[in-house]
């Protein structure tokens, strides 16, 4: 649900026209509604009304509440069983490009490389924008994806062949994903590109699931520990596991203050 409005429009057309109107038209666009309860499907079969973009919108309405997470996957695997593509970028629904040209920007800087980052601006809750980049200097940062690299899948664009699935069980889906997602690539093909080319909205707090203190949170916040576990297992990287274990001792110790926030 993107409740909301920015410079005349609700924040859901602000994103799907930030995507519609880019001059790098070799692109296919997949909304994946999860459930919601406003007007939002309406919205987006107004846009695949129009003849220029029936083909290009998919529209996929889930059955069952999946979050951020089951979402992305229900739109990785429509992908990827369906398109012809090479390259996965994700936006938030209340979330828009910054201008007509970041796919362009993007194309011309992906050959070869197997994910990129890409730099934002955010929109705080006092209408302020607020630039920030990647600080990626090393695989230890890029790894922890904390304070100098964001942990979210927007602020990455991923080769099909390398991309990983999202955690369903938590409301904490992207930062153990991006743990993984470093994981499954060769870190000699990520570019780091130091542009702002993504608009994060912080106008709507009250609607993030981030600032919601519940049980659902607190099992999340465990849960999310928990894959934090699972993952020291699995590493290719094993020169990395300290550095993990460092972080999940730091994390249950925030848990259990009460203080830890997914970003």
């Amino acid at each position: 649900m993107t409740i909301g409005e920015y410079n005349g429009k609700t924040y859901l057309q602000n994103c799907i026209e930030s995507i519609l109107n880019q001059t790098y038209k070799n692109f296919e666009l997949i909304i994946v509604d999860d459930c919601s309860v406003d007007t939002s499907v309406e919205t987006i079969e107004k846009y695949r009304s129009k003849e220029e973009y029936i083909d290009k919108i998919h529209l996929i309405q889930n059955k069952r509440k999946r979050y951020n997470g089951g979402s992305r996957n229900v739109g990785i695997d429509y992908a990827l069983d369906n398109l012809d593509f090479d390259y996965f970028a994700f936006l938030d629904s209340d979330d828009w490009w910054k201008d007509e040209n970041v796919l362009d920007t993007i194309n011309k800087e992906l050959y070869n490389h197997e994910l990129m980052l890409i730099g934002l601006e955010c929109i705080n809750d006092k209408g302020v924008f607020l630039t920030k980049l990647h600080e990626y200097n090393n695989y230890q940062d890029f790894f922890l994806s904390d304070n100098k690299v964001w942990c979210t899948a927007w602020a990455r664009i991923i080769r099909k062949d390398k991309i990983v699935y999202f955690c369903e069980d938590t409301l904490m889906e992207d930062r153990v994903w991006s743990y993984r997602q470093a994981d499954n690539v060769d870190l000699d093909k990520v570019k780091n590109l130091k542009k702002v080319l993504y608009v994060w909205n912080r106008l709507n707090t009250n609607n993030s699931v981030s600032l919601v203190r519940s049980d659902y949170w607190n099992a999340s916040a465990w849960c999310h520990i928990g894959h934090q576990k699972q993952l020291l297992t699995q590493l290719k990287h094993k020169e990395m596991i300290p550095i993990l274990e460092k972080r999940i001792k730091e994390c249950i110790k925030k848990v259990n203050l009460g203080t830890y926030q997914q970003y």
